[in-house]
């Protein structure tokens, strides 16, 4: 993201403020990418990796997210927006084994049931929501 004014040729930049939660105020950071971020969506697949830096699966909708973070975990229907009415959506996978198609869903892989969707995911989406 060029967003100091200075010049940083090459593909991959954008000039735009990628909205970080909280930029870097010289103690700490929080470069997670807002829903409504022009980052989102806006990478690339060349050598991205499958999973970001919390192994959330990528990408999340309509393409790769700029930086470490894929975000909007909970938009569920790729509209740049965590709503209830990504949630609508979540019951029609209930207990499902994880698939290509509804990877999505599985945000929890730990001991409670690996690779299924189920209550843990569940709750996970509604302590993040905002």
């Amino acid at each position: 993201s060029n967003t100091d004014d200075q010049v940083y040729p090459g593909p991959g930049n954008i000039s735009q403020d990628p909205l970080f939660f909280q930029p870097w105020d010289g103690t700490s950071a929080d470069y997670r990418l807002p829903c409504e971020s022009p980052s989102v969506d806006s990478g690339t697949a060349d050598g991205a990796p499958t999973v970001d830096i919390t192994s959330g699966h990528r990408p999340r909708g309509g393409g790769f997210d700029m930086g470490a973070y894929e975000n909007c975990p909970f938009d569920l229907n790729f509209d740049h927006a965590e709503t209830g009415e990504d949630l609508l959506l979540f019951p029609s996978e209930w207990y499902e084994e994880v698939t290509i198609d509804n990877k999505r869903f599985d945000f929890v892989t730990g001991p409670s049931m690996p690779n299924r969707i189920d209550s843990s995911d569940l709750i996970e989406i509604l302590e993040n929501s905002r």
